[in-house]
């Protein structure tokens, strides 16, 4: 089984990631799996994504949101996918040349528009998994008849699916990936935070910008560094080492960890009260799971802006794109906590732990499904057929 992301956002890999981790503890030793970032497969422009997507999410929100509902149609996706399929057909070839697989699962949208033409013609009986990672704001371009199984969040994107034409027997509501052991790992760190004589008092804060470390972090961790709240705040900047260094430098009121890309955020959503976060999916979700409160203070235009109204009309959490607002927002908090403790248990009850398991057994699904084991696997010899 073949899992392809790309780095565009943290959220592709990190879905990725969880779902191979199911597959190994749902079926050890049964699939050999293999993880790898597609984005050398794609077709110019579209292998330059990972070097542009940050670049235009931090310095033009307003091109990128213009682009963004400009090409979120049918019609758009239909010349999209005609020139990916086109223009990257020998990368694709190559790329099924160096990663045969029985399955292959697409974590990002281009990678699902590109392989199941490139792979009707050298294995056509190979299923390809879609995995969406967006809750409720779906680009068109996400969807594509051609591949045979959709693993959606929410029911919100399984409408966007039928509204693009994918047949409803190839939808499967299934949550959010995050890693399986996500929800036991909060719960040890909770446990371990009451057992502690040293837990911080106060409002223990959790504050994300996404694994790049994007949005108004700096802004935000300024004004909640520099607050008189009864907080003490946690400050994860990702890959974003100016942001670190930034953030390290303020002069602070209040107890402040400042981190960087971190691989245990199981056990820092478990030591916190709140989580203040930009507005993508997949941190939403482990929030949901470690039954916080949610402060959303920045959204990518387009593709996270429904997360917005995901997280306020389930009541799990606020909208307060202002630092003044946090802070606001805390402050109601820190007075009503019978408030706070009511968002905790509307957020839990978004909650799907065990999504990526679930898409893991979809996988074994459509391993069976389509018989991929009565074909031979790719024919490296084939490769150059057309």
């Amino acid at each position: 089984i073949t899992l392809l992301y790309a780095d565009t956002g943290g959220g592709h890999r990190a879905s990725a990631q969880a779902i191979e981790k199911a597959i190994q503890q749902l079926f050890p030793g049964v699939y050999r799996t293999e993880l790898v970032n597609a984005i050398h497969a794609f077709p110019y422009p579209y292998d330059q994504a990972e070097k542009a997507y940050a670049s235009a999410i931090s310095q033009a929100r307003l091109g990128y949101e213009l682009f963004w509902n400009a090409t979120n149609n049918v019609s758009s996706t239909m010349a999209s996918r005609l020139f990916i399929e086109t223009a990257g057909r020998s990368r694709a070839r190559a790329f099924l040349e160096r990663h045969p697989a029985d399955v292959y699962v697409s974590c990002h949208p281009i990678a699902s528009q590109l392989l199941p033409e490139a792979l009707s013609r050298v294995s056509p009986n190979t299923p390809v998994v879609g995995v969406v990672t967006d809750l409720s704001t779906v680009h068109a371009l996400c969807w594509s008849p051609k591949v045979d199984f959709y693993a959606v969040p929410t029911d919100v994107a399984r409408r966007h699916a039928l509204e693009n034409g994918i047949q409803p027997s190839r939808i499967t509501v299934t949550g959010q990936p995050v890693m399986p052991d996500f929800a036991t790992r909060v719960q040890a760190a909770r446990v371990k935070r009451t057992r502690s004589a040293n837990s911080p008092h106060g409002l223990a804060v959790l504050l994300m910008g996404g694994g790049d470390g994007m949005g108004h972090l700096v802004d935000t961790a300024r004004s909640l560094a520099q607050s008189s709240l009864d907080l003490c705040l946690t400050v994860v900047c990702g890959r974003n080492e100016h942001a670190r260094a930034e953030i390290q430098a303020l002069h602070k009121n209040l107890p402040t960890r400042v981190l960087g890309f971190c691989d245990n955020i199981p056990e820092l959503m478990g030591a916190s009260d709140v989580l203040v976060t930009k507005a993508g999916p997949g941190t939403i979700c482990e929030g949901f799971i470690a039954e916080l409160p949610i402060v959303l203070y920045d959204a990518v235009p387009g593709q996270e802006t429904g997360n917005i109204d995901w997280v306020t009309d389930s009541g799990a959490g606020f909208w307060c794109p202002m630092p003044q607002q946090v802070l606001q927002q805390l402050r109601h908090w820190l007075a009503q906590p019978a408030d706070l403790q009511r968002a905790s248990q509307l957020s839990y009850a978004q909650a799907r732990p065990d999504a990526a398991l679930h898409i893991a057994h979809l996988i074994a699904d459509a391993v069976a499904s389509c018989g991929v084991y009565a074909q031979p696997r790719i024919n490296r010899a084939n490769m150059h057929l057309s």
